[in-house]
């Protein structure tokens, strides 16, 4: 089991957690695919993927789960009082993918820990 505190995880990374409370990346060695077009065609600005699932993360974070031999790995953020509390991290071996079915219950498993 590992301990971290809140000074472990930069604060740009913690904000991500708040935003997005489940972060899922089905296999460390993907190739990133282009967002394509970079800007938004209505506004001009570039596109905000930060509440996307799916989105790519950090290289360095990528090569952190790499040295620990993690081939996938899933994060659920427990948010209290709108800050990040806790995180619960899950990792595998190989590639995996969650079924859409389970992001619900992840979520509602999370709030188990919340205080009432």
């Amino acid at each position: 089991m590992t301990f971290t505190t809140r000074a472990d995880i930069p604060r740009q990374a913690r904000a991500l957690y708040v935003k997005n409370s489940l972060r899922l990346i089905t296999q460390v060695n993907y190739e990133p695919a282009r967002l394509v077009p970079t800007n938004n065609p209505r506004t001009g600005k570039r596109s905000n993927m930060s509440q996307a699932i799916l989105r790519d993360v950090s290289p360095i974070h990528r090569e952190y789960l790499r040295n620990m031999g993690i081939d996938a790995s899933m994060s659920i953020s427990i948010i209290n009082g709108g800050e990040l509390w806790g995180l619960i991290a899950c990792h595998h071996y190989s590639p995996r993918r969650l079924p859409r079915t389970c992001a619900p219950w992840c979520e509602l498993f999370v709030r188990c820990f919340l205080p009432a």
